[in-house]
């Protein structure tokens, strides 16, 4: 049996930096990773990375009519999503890669494998026991399934297989207006795709302020975009090349086919499988409790990320885990900052710090 100072669950942003941190400071560390492919965690696998990359290719799209106004000729210009796919995949990989050696250079033992505690003081590794004095648990989070929409990942998809699309669809339903969902939007819209947001509370963007959801609905209205509010999807047809979406709104019900639907509704903490109860880890509608040194009901367990309900960004997870490392390593407690800097990325760049 293998025994560690520290054991950390789950290789993204959080996991990473907090599994180096206490390396370099000369603990002995191992990181439990269910798959080698997915070093990184959703930021770098299916979230902001991945993106903004998409994000990016097609904002010269939208400056078509200012780069003639400078003498570029833009005719015939193409945009070809199997391009973009396989320069996504290698772009990923390279940073991947990058990521799996900074931690095995830190000195850090990596185990890819799925990871459930087994008591308060030891873990299972697929079929391996590994005992350690700490715990670290950064498992972040995973699609939040619509309670109506059965995603099939090929006419119903979410957020995450949006970077698997080989071809521009002609028309998307996109259910969930909040950040992800408006910025899925501005890139379809962008490729000429008939854009349609349902979002089911009185604005986008639900988070922000209403001045700016407010004003985020104009821009994306004058785009193109439709967009409906106080949206209920009641059920839903598959048919051969599209899907036939029923929606209560507040001027009725309505009925439209769409090529593509993506649901994005957010995302939930990912700790179902990880055996919480048999360490004595209280957990609320999945998000691990923690108080504000981030340790958990178990005086040995801490947890961080997107597993624990502080804003789901990779620079957050960054901030705790460095505090998580700090008080694992030194007798004087920190506590993680709560003033973030969070940016979302459609048509125009809504940007708070608070």
């Amino acid at each position: 049996m293998k025994k560690y100072d520290v054991v950390v669950i789950g290789g993204g942003p959080a996991g990473e930096k907090c599994s180096v941190y206490l390396a370099k400071a000369g603990k002995k560390v191992c990181l439990i990773e269910k798959n080698e492919n997915h070093v990184g965690g959703t930021c770098l696998n299916e979230g902001c990375i991945p993106a903004k990359l998409y994000l990016e290719s097609v904002e010269c799209l939208g400056r078509k009519k200012y780069l003639e106004s400078l003498g570029l000729s833009m005719q015939n210009v193409k945009f070809d999503m199997l391009t973009l796919k396989n320069k996504k995949i290698n772009f990923l990989n390279q940073i991947r890669k990058g990521a799996t050696d900074s931690i095995k250079k830190a000195g850090v033992d990596i185990i890819f494998a799925k990871a459930s505690f087994v008591d308060k003081e030891s873990v299972k590794a697929d079929d391996e026991i590994i005992k350690a004095d700490k715990f670290v648990v950064a498992t972040g989070s995973i699609h939040r399934p619509h309670p109506l929409l059965k995603v099939d990942k090929k006419q119903i998809i979410s957020s995450d297989d949006v970077f698997e699309l080989e071809k521009i669809p002609s028309s998307v339903l996109i259910v969930g207006g909040g950040a992800i969902g408006c910025e899925f939007a501005t890139f379809f819209n962008s490729l000429g795709a008939g854009v349609h947001v349902a979002e089911f509370t009185p604005n986008l963007v639900p988070a922000e302020d209403e001045d700016v959801a407010k004003t985020l609905e104009r821009e994306l209205k004058r785009k193109g975009i439709k967009v409906t509010l106080n949206a209920t999807v009641t059920s839903y047809t598959k048919e051969e090349n599209s899907v036939s979406i029923k929606m209560q709104t507040p001027r009725g019900e309505i009925e439209q086919s769409f090529e593509l639907v993506l649901v994005s509704i957010g995302r939930s903490p990912n700790s179902t499988n990880l055996g919480l109860e048999n360490a004595n880890i209280k957990s609320d509608r999945g998000f691990i409790m923690v108080d504000e040194n981030l340790l958990s009901t178990n005086p040995n367990v801490y947890a961080l990320g997107d597993v624990v309900p502080t804003p789901a960004l990779a620079h957050v997870a960054y901030n705790e885990a460095k505090t998580v490392a700090n008080n694992i390593l030194k007798p004087i407690k920190q506590k993680p900052s709560n003033i973030i800097p969070f940016v979302t990325f459609p048509i125009r760049k809504l940007q708070v710090s608070g």
